[in-house]
């Protein structure tokens, strides 16, 4: 965990206004994501930035191009799941590295595995871009309106000028939810001269009462379409536990309005809760993908 996510899952530490007038950036952040982006779970800032890459496309990354530290991560993920898949190490010379053998199906479970959790983290990672984006635009405009704090404590500042939002330099800002008025447009995050940036109570309460996002425009895990979606999937497997009758493909044409990834992160759910990993994400077992 790097210091990023520890700064932000600290939450009962960070600085408040002890009067009420005034959010931490911080805490603005969770309100203006529960109100405005849809399927917002509190987790985002905290979501992991490093993605596994175990995919070319829809298909499993073949496990002869694998590097070593990629057949780790599969083996790891296989260890980590419920019922875990057991993979066996072959140690060589001193100096070289354990062989991994996988059993027949385990490398392509284990790259599912990976892809699904690579959607989630771009996901987060697009809905916390969502409410950076939004922060910056409605301070930049004038809707939202921001001070500033010394991180030890003192009065605030006067409310800091729309132009110093005015920039596509935003994510060194939210980092640790502090800028420095001496140089808004530099890359730092904290250090000396940066002060901790607050929203205005009455600025943020107002902002927050503005329209809502379309839901269809951004389909996320656990919205009524996925949900919606991961019925019909369940569905079909229970129908047929023993044979798989569905491609990849003929689940995307079920789900248009979902991506891929979306939709093989839904049908990897449903083959895991079943237990179905052998016939319905095994190679071979069904339809041509």
């Amino acid at each position: 965990m790097d210091d990023r996510q520890l700064f932000w899952i600290s939450r009962q530490s960070w600085p408040k206004d002890h009067c009420g007038q005034n959010v931490f950036l911080g805490a603005a952040v969770h309100e203006i994501g529960a109100a405005m982006v849809p399927g917002w779970t509190g987790g985002e800032p905290t979501t992991t930035e490093s993605l596994y890459g175990l995919s070319i496309g829809d298909k499993p990354l073949p496990q002869l191009t694998a590097k070593p530290y990629q057949r780790e991560d599969v083996r790891k993920l296989l260890a980590s799941r419920t019922p875990p898949i057991d993979v066996a190490r072959i140690e060589g010379l001193r100096w070289e590295r354990p062989t991994l053998v996988f059993p027949e199906g385990a490398w392509e479970i284990g790259c599912d595995m990976a892809r699904a959790i690579d959607a989630d983290r771009l996901a987060a990672k697009s809905r916390l871009s969502a409410v950076q984006h939004k922060i910056r635009d409605g301070l930049a405009t004038g809707a939202l309106k921001c001070v500033l704090r010394h991180p030890v404590g003192g009065e605030f500042s006067e409310p800091v000028s729309p132009a110093a939002w005015n920039t596509e330099r935003i994510h060194n800002r939210f980092r640790f939810c502090q800028m420095d008025p001496r140089d808004p447009f530099g890359s730092g995050v904290a250090g000396d001269g940066f002060r901790l940036i607050f929203i205005t109570r009455d600025s943020l309460d107002a902002f927050k009462g503005g329209p809502v996002p379309d839901e269809g425009k951004q389909a996320t895990m656990g919205g009524p379409r996925s949900e919606a979606f991961k019925a019909k999937v369940k569905a079909i497997m229970e129908a047929s536990p023993n044979r798989r009758t569905h491609s990849k493909k003929q689940f995307y044409a079920m789900a248009p309005d979902l991506t891929h990834n979306e939709v093989d992160r839904v049908r990897l759910r449903v083959i895991q809760d079943l237990g179905l990993e052998k016939i319905w994400a095994a190679p071979g077992r069904g339809p041509k993908e």
